[in-house]
């Protein structure tokens, strides 16, 4: 300690720097691991790793990294972490060879209490992480690692509390200190200050010029939560920027109070955390200074445990809850602010009293916005009298009732309504009129539907519940179009509507070509066909089915790379890369998509039959039966499983010799599975076999009458055809 002091005095930071370390390695003194913070903040490079590609900044990292040198572990740390878990794990492989450094032992606790991934399977890489925590032992990070509630921070807690803590000259360790007086002092003035800020933004949640002043506090010092802060409060069109910022520090933005919410579907409003999904069930999370800010929570627990919650939250204007705690809540004895409340109610609800309760809604006075989820229109009876309508302004039906008689009589009364939107499975409607009590004139009709197909499923059942007196019908179709005979269909529907201007989308709305286009998800597990060697022949098969494709995505990215003129060269260029993992063909002006994956023997998290191929195949010649091609397919992947589906509907229609039969799916299986696993016990309600040789055929349908045996010979007979596989 003795000369590192004289090194600091003599401002030789840089060795000063490493005979501080070699001193906390020997003792695990907590005051000199400050100083090597300390130290390290005024040599530690900022200038950000060289690459214009994640790729080439990859390389550049792991170059670095293997340098092992002590002051280039702050420029390590700024790059941290990789979306994926897996990849973390060769990094933090690089980082422990490092000599024990305190600095590595905080990012590593840092990490352990704003965890960047949340599936089960990082457990793999968090047991490593709190490993090397114990290992580093650094006294520091006891106070958090006792807040969290994961088992393996004990074992770390255990491991560092059984290191000593070494003697070290005292003197010395003083004179240290001193030489930083200057920086602890402007450090703390600077920490009171950044915490003034934040109490004047906790005394006035809906005044945003604190929020402002923070912003502006926080981009001088390199904060991007200043960036967050101001792209919120300008409320531009940022969103993009607005989620990579939350997905890279989301967690750690929201603090301890972020605890008190699930991980996933943390809202951010003006910068900060402004609630989400409530999983807590005592207020010990919810008395930060923070909760003052919460205005939007989603809790089902009962009502003795959320109303006692709820007074944590001055802030609380939308809250998403059970019947019976919207009931609670709307009689209780302390008026609540809240503004917009959703609730669902059982389809045999039989307690008058929530019904009761929710058409007064006495103990919400600032009540504007009420949604209910129900699939019975006995559920919701009570609206039609009830006293909140005279001071609702937007009323949400939602369930898959069309509960005709209650929207008729909702919209003949006088009421404070403007917006009264009600849904039926694909369909949902708004209507809207200019001023309360004159007659709703207006609607608004969506879709959510995939495929074009099931486009006028249930709607002649929504515009009957519609006031024939509307003044103005507009469709939001998405990317699809009501072609002639569609129209045909819902031409008496719309016929009741005489003084109705109507608005459908023409075809000039379409987004890509084939909008209506029948699309095939053939999906195939096996051999990966991401290799040089088998490219030529998918090429050919993927062309041979009419797919044509001019671009790739790598990964699990989102830019989109042209393949330009010699595809082939350049999707062997990234199959050729041992970092490749996938890649997915596009075409950016058609369905076309082919995912295809790699198998690469130094990746120890794959396996040889377990890589995949996915093919969206649009159908354009009316044949979407499983052709020669296919097969040839399954034999180039070594298949050991396949299956084909309509995805996001609720039958699909597999086409055999341009014969429709209603499927769920079908699934291939190989011999060799069907020797493993008693195939005969899967049959069953909804899934039959087919045989032929040594070809296996499981067919899925909803009910077990869909499957008959004439389409199950016709299978038989198509697999025939095909000679086997």
């Amino acid at each position: 300690m003795i000369a590192a002091n004289a090194l600091l005095q003599q401002h030789q930071l840089e060795d000063a720097l490493l005979a501080l370390l070699d001193v906390w390695r020997t003792s695990r003194e907590p005051r000199v691991a400050n100083l090597i913070d300390l130290v390290s903040a005024r040599v530690a490079s900022t200038q950000p790793l060289p690459g214009k590609s994640v790729s080439a900044r990859d390389d550049a990292w792991r170059a670095l990294a293997k340098q092992k040198q002590s002051a280039d572990l702050p420029r390590l740390f700024a790059a941290l972490w990789p979306k994926q878990w897996r990849d973390a794990r060769p990094l933090l492989d690089l980082l422990d060879r490092f000599p024990d450094d305190p600095r590595l032992a905080a990012m590593l606790v840092r990490t352990a209490s704003d965890p960047p991934y949340t599936s089960s399977a990082s457990q793999a890489f968090f047991k490593l992480v709190f490993e090397k925590i114990g290992k580093l032992g650094d006294r520091r990070g006891l106070e958090v690692l006792a807040t969290l509630r994961d088992p393996l921070a004990l074992g770390a807690i255990a491991a560092i509390a059984r290191r000593a803590v070494g003697a070290v000259d005292e003197g010395a360790l003083a004179a240290a200190e001193a030489y930083f007086a200057g920086d602890v002092a402007r450090g703390r003035a600077d920490a009171e200050r950044g915490d003034a800020l934040l109490a004047a933004i906790h005394a006035a949640p809906d005044d945003d010029a604190p929020r402002a002043v923070y912003a502006d506090w926080l981009v001088e010092r390199g904060d991007r939560r200043g960036e967050l802060i101001a792209l919120q409060l300008a409320d531009g069109d940022t969103r993009e920027r607005e989620r990579e910022l939350l997905r890279d520090h989301g967690r750690s933005w929201a603090g301890d109070l972020g605890k008190a919410f699930d991980a996933d579907g943390l809202v951010f409003e003006r910068g900060f955390l402004a609630g989400g999904s409530l999983r807590a069930k005592d207020a010990t999370y919810l008395e930060d200074p923070a909760a003052r800010l919460v205005t939007t929570i989603h809790c089902s627990e009962s009502p003795d445990i959320t109303i006692p919650l709820l007074r944590h939250l001055p802030s609380l204007r939308k809250l998403s809850t059970s019947a019976a705690t919207a009931a609670a809540l709307a009689t209780h004895d302390q008026p609540s602010s809240i503004t917009e409340l959703a609730t669902w109610l059982p389809y045999d609800l039989n307690d008058a009293s929530v019904g009761a309760a929710l058409a007064r809604c006495a103990a919400l006075p600032a009540l504007r916005k009420l949604r209910i989820y129900s699939d019975s229109a006995d559920a919701v009876r009570w609206l039609l009298d009830a006293p909140i309508l005279d001071r609702l302004e937007q009323l949400e039906l939602s369930g898959n009732a069309v509960m005709r008689d209650i929207v008729a009589a909702l919209l003949g009364r006088p009421s404070a309504l403007r917006t009264v939107a009600f849904d039926r499975r694909s369909w949902s409607a708004t209507l809207t009129r200019a001023t309360p009590n004159d007659p709703f004139d207006a609607c608004r009709l969506e879709t959510g539907v995939r495929q074009a197909a099931y486009l006028t499923h249930d709607l002649d059942a929504m515009l009957d519940a519609l006031p024939s007196t509307l003044a103005r019908i507009d469709f939001d179709l998405g990317e699809h179009r009501l072609d002639a005979e569609r129209r045909a269909l819902i031409a008496p529907a719309l016929a009741r509507f005489a003084n109705a201007t109507i608005v459908l989308p023409t075809e000039e709305t379409v987004k890509v070509e084939e909008a209506d286009a029948l699309v095939l998800s053939i999906e195939l597990s096996g051999r990966g066909l991401l290799d040089r060697e088998h490219l030529q022949a998918i090429w050919a098969l993927l062309a041979e089915a009419g797919q044509t494709y001019d671009a790739l995505v790598v990964g699990s990215g989102k830019a989109l790379k042209p393949l330009g003129d010699d595809p082939l060269a350049r999707l062997g260029t990234w199959a050729a890369n041992a970092k490749t993992d996938e890649v997915t063909l596009r075409r950016t002006t058609r369905r076309d998509r082919a995912l295809i994956s790699a198998h690469r023997p130094d990746n120890r998290y794959s396996s040889p039959t377990s890589r995949r191929t996915k093919i969206d195949l649009v159908v354009r010649n009316g044949d979407s039966g499983i052709p020669a091609w296919f097969v040839r397919l399954l034999k180039l992947a070594q298949a050991n499983w396949a299956a084909c589906e309509v995805p996001n509907v609720d039958r699909a229609f597999v086409h055999f010799d341009r014969k429709p039969i209603p499927l769920c799916w079908l699934s291939l299986v190989t011999p060799d599975i069907a020797a493993r696993y008693p195939i005969d016990k899967v049959a069953g309600d909804g899934v039959s076999l087919v045989r032929d040789g040594d070809v296996t055929m499981l067919v899925t349908a909803p009910t077990p009458a869909e499957v008959t045996p004439a389409r199950l010979a016709l299978v038989a007979e198509r697999l025939r055809a095909l000679g086997g596989i």
